[in-house]
């Protein structure tokens, strides 16, 4: 056994070099001695440590060991399981309800939204930490903003192409009707144009168009704050004339 390519000093069991063992001036160590040939290599480092190092760095171990986070094994029971799961959620910060993540959301985004909502009880079910949770909603509502602009532009174009050279007097009527039926319902016309917004329907070519025919039975006199607003004519009759409604008139 070839002991001298270690260069390791020979320790007695307390820690103070032992007697030259008087096998041709080989040096013993005894740590190193004391291992198979395939791990001497790896405890080189301990040519200068004694036992009471080797101790010491066991206790630290056992210490750290203890505050491990180990998976579970194949035959863990469900209490082992779940108590695991409830270690990694403590460790991850996962608040104890889906109402518990504190996220940073832009004004025009309400905390009780729908898809906040959706993606707060989904990522609490998988476990998610907040900091991934606020990634995921910032993501989402660029990428919902993103959406909502692109069928803006889109719906905008295709009123203008559909309307033509009537785009400015139609869209006049369209306004006029969006006012009118605002007051008619008792509502703030901010009200009202903020769902618009929220829901991205401010452009929609269908909803326009609606709105285009009913400006057109509203007189300017009923939106200048006199009156209720209603139409000159019966609106009802002439969106939805009965001859055309069939039996659902």
């Amino acid at each position: 056994m070839n002991r001298n390519r270690y260069s390791l000093p020979c320790f007695a069991p307390d820690g103070s070099e032992g007697a030259d063992p008087g096998d041709g001036g080989q040096v013993q160590h005894w740590l190193i001695d004391s291992l198979p040939e395939d791990q001497r290599e790896a405890a080189a480092d301990w040519k200068d440590k004694t036992p009471a190092d080797l101790f010491a760095a066991h206790k630290e171990l056992s210490a750290r060991a203890k505050d491990a986070l180990i998976p579970p094994s194949e035959t863990a029971t469900e209490e082992e399981k779940a108590a695991f799961n409830a270690r990694v959620r403590q460790m991850a910060g996962v608040p104890e309800s889906p109402d518990g993540y504190q996220l940073t959301l832009p004004e025009t985004v309400s905390a009780d939204d729908p898809v906040i909502t959706s993606v707060k009880t989904t990522a609490h079910a998988l476990g998610m930490a907040p900091a991934q949770v606020q990634g995921i909603v910032d993501s989402t509502i660029k990428t919902l903003g993103e959406i909502q602009e692109a069928r803006r532009l889109v719906g905008q174009e295709t009123i203008k192409k559909a309307w033509g050279s009537e785009y400015d007097a139609k869209l006049d009527n369209a306004r006029r009707a969006f006012k009118g039926m605002a007051n008619d319902a008792g509502m703030a016309r901010e009200e009202v144009e903020a769902f618009l917004l929220s829901s991205g329907l401010e452009c929609s070519p269908v909803l326009t168009k609606v709105f285009e025919a009913a400006g057109r039975f509203y007189s300017e006199d009923s939106l200048k704050g006199e009156g209720s607003g209603q139409p000159a004519v019966g609106l009802a009759d002439k969106l939805f004339p009965k001859e055309k409604m069939g039996k659902y008139a």
